[in-house]
């Protein structure tokens, strides 16, 4: 992945320090008092971009339309 930037819309791999801003973020009560319930996805973008290549949209019309 590392060498092909397109799948990591962030352009840059990941750091443990990426993720451990985000643990620091979430583990403070008043920055992230608003936050309940929620699946947080630290990825730098690459999910959006898997999603989005998944699937060929030509194929998929193909398929239900015959």
């Amino acid at each position: 992945m590392a060498s092909n930037k397109a799948c990591i819309p962030a352009g840059t791999l990941g750091k443990p320090e990426d993720i451990a801003e985000l643990i620091v973020f979430l583990a403070d009560r008043k920055r992230a008092s608003y936050i309940i319930g929620q699946s947080i996805v630290a990825d730098g973008g690459s999910s959006l971009v898997a999603g989005m290549n998944a699937y060929d949209m030509k194929d998929i019309y193909i398929i239900n339309n015959n």
